[in-house]
């Protein structure tokens, strides 16, 4: 069965600027890596694992991005669409996740501050 990750995220290319935290991002979520992704969180963070919706902490978020990291491991990440607000304050991607056993749609979700791109909502959906 196929299962789809949503993710919303600042662009992987075009948007990006030459800013490195949207590599890391992507690099973070091909190789399972929700310790990285977690630095990237907003103090609030909206998040859908599969069934399981919550808004929480980035200490829970990674928690929950992890077992999921463990259930299903990354193999590859395509993007699929991306896009920003007309102020640059906030962007989005879509991509697909490609896993050892299925692939899943991802949303990600930023906003900047000064300093960096922050996820504020994650998406792992089955579709």
């Amino acid at each position: 069965m196929t299962h789809f990750i949503l993710i919303v995220l600042f662009p992987i290319l075009g948007f990006s600027g030459g800013d490195s935290s949207v590599a890391e991002i992507t690099t973070a979520i091909q190789q399972g890596d929700a310790t990285t992704l977690g630095a990237y969180f907003d103090k609030q963070v909206d998040l859908a694992v599969l069934n399981k919706e919550a808004s929480c902490n980035p200490n829970q978020a990674v928690q929950m991005v992890n077992a999921f990291f463990q259930q299903h491991q990354p193999k590859a990440f395509s993007q699929v669409h991306q896009g920003k607000s007309a102020g640059n304050q906030t962007s989005y991607c879509i991509g697909n996740l490609k896993t050892q056993d299925e692939t899943f749609r991802v949303y990600i979700y930023l906003k900047s501050d000064s300093a960096k791109k922050r996820i504020q909502e994650l998406r792992f959906e089955e579709e």
